[in-house]
């Protein structure tokens, strides 16, 4: 008897499970080893992007505009009582930058994962998890299977 698509996505949803847990197992007994991946590619994401003097400058930058904050912050109390509200900045090109480095992050991370057993394990889960819905409908019509050999 085939399965209705019901108990097709409940299976779905249980592999899906262990296939997570056994990633977040892997994660979890290495934090040290994935902190270092994420660190080493952030700085190649930002080397690669030709940006890293100007991340230099932003930290600065950042650290005067804290302490510029600091003194903004005493006086708007004071001006708390003349009724003038706070104005914001608008972050929309920090925040594209932002997208952009992380985005390059993740695709060296993948590389750097894939130097190692536990990132090619990690792989291999991952792609295990994205093709389960295909597999188990495969597997379980036997008439489609039969048609593709």
């Amino acid at each position: 008897m085939a399965l209705t698509i019901t108990e097709k996505q409940h299976w779905k949803d249980r592999i899906e499970s262990r296939i997570s847990k056994r990633i977040k197992r892997l994660k979890s007994g290495n934090h040290e080893f994935f902190s270092e991946i994420s660190e080493k590619a952030k700085q190649q994401a930002i080397a690669q992007s030709k940006l890293a003097k100007d991340f230099d400058r932003l930290a600065v930058i950042e650290k005067t505009e804290s302490e510029l904050e600091n003194e903004k912050e005493v006086l708007l109390v004071q001006m708390h009582n003349k009724l003038i509200g706070k104005s914001y900045a608008s972050y929309g090109v920090r925040d594209r930058i932002s997208t952009r480095i992380n985005e390059l992050q993740r695709e060296i991370e993948d590389e750097l994962l894939g130097e190692s057993d536990i990132g090619r394990e990690i792989a291999s889960l991952l792609a295990e998890k994205e093709n389960l819905l295909d597999t188990i409908w495969l597997a379980t019509s036997p008439r489609q299977v039969t048609e593709l050999w």
